[in-house]
């Protein structure tokens, strides 16, 4: 499990990083541009994206990049290019959830009075959307960053075993088909142990971005 679970949070990290920095931007136009040809677009592609399961959309990678074009590796890992398709395979799924996540709360904040008094007060378009509309809207946006760590890694064991990635997904997957119990049963405990974990980070974090949930020095809400 040592050997392994840097292969793991490797594999998570990159995936959360695709995810986050595609999703919040496409989710914020999408957002703007609501009910247009752009939002529609980008909506169904997402429900396609959170449609299809995680082995099928690697195997179609595969046979598309590592077969037909031959431009990246297969399974393994050997440097840099062995991590593109299994962290976008880990990706696009979640991808899809974080984007309608980020559109919705968007869109819920736009029609906020405090977004109505700075268009009213002169406040640049851009400003108002970066500093008023996205600052508010990402809250709940980055407490589901935290509660996804967990599922992401245990997400992963199909990932790695689709693309043969040393990590703790395979180890899994191989303990459970050798019924190795002290594998699954560490493996099983140190992703309780991140679920926990995350759960209480989300929460502290979730209290200092938004001032209205947390807790008073009478113990209320």
């Amino acid at each position: 499990m040592k050997e392994r679970l840097p292969y793991t949070l490797m594999l998570t990290g990159s995936a959360i990083l695709i995810e986050y920095l595609l999703a919040i931007p496409m989710g914020l136009y999408a957002a703007v541009k609501k009910n247009s040809a752009v939002d529609k677009c980008l909506t169904v592609i997402m429900v396609i994206l959170w449609s299809m399961p995680g082995f099928w959309l690697g195997v179609l990678f595969i046979l598309f990049f590592a077969v037909k074009i031959e431009c990246l590796p297969i399974s393994g890992y050997s440097g840099f290019a062995s991590l593109i398709l299994p962290a976008l395979t880990l990706a696009l799924p979640s991808l899809a959830q974080t984007f309608r996540l980020t559109r919705s709360e968007v869109l819920d904040v736009m029609e906020e009075r405090f977004v109505e008094t700075a268009f009213a007060k002169g406040v640049p378009y851009r400003k108002v959307l970066l500093r008023h509309v996205l600052r508010n809207a990402l809250i709940p946006v980055t407490v589901t960053f935290f509660l996804s760590l967990p599922w992401l890694i245990g997400g992963s064991v199909v990932v790695e075993n689709v693309f043969a990635w040393p990590g703790m997904g395979q180890l899994l997957w191989k303990g459970i088909s050798k019924q190795d119990f002290p594998i699954v049963q560490g493996i099983v405990f140190v992703i309780t142990i991140l679920t926990v974990v995350c759960n209480l980070v989300g929460d502290l974090v979730a209290g200092l971005l938004d001032p209205q949930i947390r807790l008073s020095q009478g113990g209320g809400l």
